[in-house]
């Protein structure tokens, strides 16, 4: 079964917000392209990765340096937060 683009999407959000380097790697292929185009020059997280093996690395070296630590994520604020809000419950 095909995912949706909201559902990659959430599991993006949810990899990196629980720092899983693999999960984003295994939404490529083998020679899949990570491209962050509006990322500038100099910041930590990475622009271009090409391949699976090197999203990954690249993703893991990413999730593995020092945080602010008075940094925290504000979940009511947060894309996949809203985007539940927005689903119709059960019924």
């Amino acid at each position: 079964m095909s995912s949706t683009p909201q559902e990659i999407f959430e599991r993006y959000v949810w990899a990196g917000m629980t720092g899983n380097a693999v999960a984003p790697a295994e939404m490529f292929t083998a020679d899949g392209v990570f491209e962050a185009p509006l990322v500038p020059a100099g910041c930590a997280f990475p622009g271009l990765l090409a391949g699976r093996e090197a999203i990954r690395d690249g993703m893991a070296a990413y999730y593995e340096r020092p945080v602010d630590a008075g940094r925290t994520v504000n979940m009511d604020r947060s894309p996949v937060r809203a985007a539940r809000r927005r689903r119709p419950g059960p019924e």
